[in-house]
């Protein structure tokens, strides 16, 4: 029971090293060899959008998520659900859904959005 009562206060703080996720923010759910990016996004103002086409997840295996702010790179060990990412924090798994709507005010974007481009990339082929 007291693991429940830690992993429920961890969805309420913000991720360690991670106050805020400011504009730019790139977020990345990588295999944990870092040779398949199953996910990118990017946080545009109260938006996380998809950078690149999304691969399939393969429900309940290992992967890392990676989330860069500016130069820090904070890098987290998770594992899939069929809808969610459960990353370990401080030995406990918290949902990345809910630590994102509820902690950043982020959703993430349904599976058939498509990517959008970023104004840099616009007019590249």
């Amino acid at each position: 029971m007291p693991a429940f009562w830690l992993s429920l206060i961890l969805i309420l703080v913000p991720l360690p090293g991670l106050p805020e996720l400011p504009q730019g923010t790139e977020i990345r759910v990588v295999s944990p060899n870092l040779r398949t990016i199953y996910r990118v996004w990017e946080v545009r103002g109260p938006r996380l959008v998809l950078r690149a086409r999304p691969l399939p997840l393969p429900e309940g295996h290992p992967v890392r998520l990676i989330i860069r702010v500016g130069r820090r790179v904070q890098v987290y060990e998770g594992v899939t659900t069929a809808d969610d990412l459960w990353i370990f924090v401080e030995r406990n798994q918290v949902s990345f859904r809910e630590v994102l709507r509820k902690i950043y005010g982020l959703e993430l974007p349904e599976e058939r959005d498509e990517p959008e481009t970023h104004p840099r990339d616009r007019g590249r082929p």
